[in-house]
């Protein structure tokens, strides 16, 4: 597994240190998205903060379908 960055707007991959990957916490292939609501700019730290983040996982297989950004 890698994991990406915007450098210069270019998506850089480098992969994960095998810390994080020892415990079998993370799966070994695929993509983790990561979607924050930058508006809200919550902490993180509230249950209701949960409704501005979302974290996905991909399998490696599996092509990416690209969706318009649901009205609110």
């Amino acid at each position: 597994m890698t994991c990406g960055g915007a450098v210069d707007g270019e998506a850089s991959r480098r992969p994960l240190p095998s810390s994080v990957l020892a415990d079998g916490g993370l799966p070994q292939a695929g993509m983790l998205s990561l979607f924050y609501d930058e508006e809200a700019m919550v902490w993180g730290d509230e249950p209701d903060d949960r409704e501005h983040w979302r974290l996905l996982w991909t399998p490696a297989d599996q092509a990416l379908v690209r969706h318009s950004v649901p009205a609110r």
